[in-house]
């Protein structure tokens, strides 16, 4: 009588111990990591005596693509260039805006430097005019003109 034959397997590597007798012709498992397993089976007639030699067949689960070292490698990788190229472009970022501050300080100093320059180069030769003035007396003499460099030399101590 077929349907009255009960079978109990095991499944070495993942099973803790043998299965209940079931009347299925089939064991299924999900969610088997990759590895090595070794199916064991033993079953029983129909008046319920257990067969003594079991029958053992080996198994070999490969991994998935996303399971593998090389995978994992690459991906470890890539993570690793992304966070690269995130902080290059993050130096970058700070380069350019430190550079920007910087062109906008040189060219404020630049500013001033000429206003100075161009101030004191005037005054210079505001002062030089007097003086070749007070050397060089025109038609109103001599206290004239040393008034003059008198009042220019009051300015500049000012």
């Amino acid at each position: 009588m077929p349907g009255r034959i009960q079978f109990r397997y095991f499944l070495e590597g993942f099973d803790s111990s043998w299965s209940q007798p079931v009347a299925a012709r089939e064991a299924v498992y999900t969610n088997l990591g990759p590895g090595s397993y070794r199916f064991r089976l033993v079953a029983s007639n129909s008046e319920g005596l257990w067969n003594g030699p079991e029958t053992a067949i080996a198994l070999n689960v490969a991994p998935a693509y996303y399971q593998t070292y090389w995978f994992r490698l690459s991906c470890i990788a890539a993570s690793s260039e992304m966070l690269a190229a995130a902080y290059q472009l993050r130096l970058r970022q700070v380069a350019r805006q430190f550079n920007m501050r910087l062109e906008e300080r040189v060219g404020e100093r630049t500013r001033i430097a000429r206003e100075l320059h161009d101030t004191l180069l005037q005054s210079f030769h505001g002062l030089l005019l007097r003086f070749s003035n007070g050397f060089q007396p025109a038609a109103g003499g001599r206290a004239q003109a040393k008034n003059s460099m008198m009042l220019s030399i009051r300015r500049l101590k000012r």
